[in-house]
């Protein structure tokens, strides 16, 4: 995610669920993805489940696969650990927001302008 092998301003919609919190450089990489981003486009970055109850359904199958899913799931998700990738997003160059309720959070990148033809 460090570097990304594409051009300038080329993608109109980037979406990142679940990877942001194994990235080793979060400003560089909020950096790289605001490089890529097209004018008018967006990037979502985070880990939204969609709903609540579809992030409850997920959660009690992943524990059946790791015991240690709700402990690591609460570490992700501490609020030390948002603000950090909050931090990382608004270093770039491109307005951002997050998006958070009872399904995750998404980090909401912006690019103004619109995209030339």
């Amino acid at each position: 995610m460090h570097l990304l092998p594409f051009r300038n301003n080329c993608a109109d919609l980037i979406i990142s669920r679940g990877s942001v919190f194994f990235w080793d450089d979060l400003p560089v990489a909020f950096k790289e993805i605001a490089r890529v981003l097209a004018p008018g486009g967006q990037a979502w970055v985070g880990g939204g489940f969609g709903t609540k109850e579809l992030r409850t359904q997920i959660s009690e199958k992943m524990f059946d696969i790791d015991s240690e899913w709700h402990a690591n799931s609460k570490e992700r998700l501490s609020p030390e650990n948002l603000q950090t990738i909050k931090e990382a997003g608004r270093q770039t160059d491109v307005p951002c927001h997050v998006v958070q309720d009872d399904s995750g959070f998404w980090m909401v990148l912006s690019k103004g302008g619109s995209k030339g033809g």
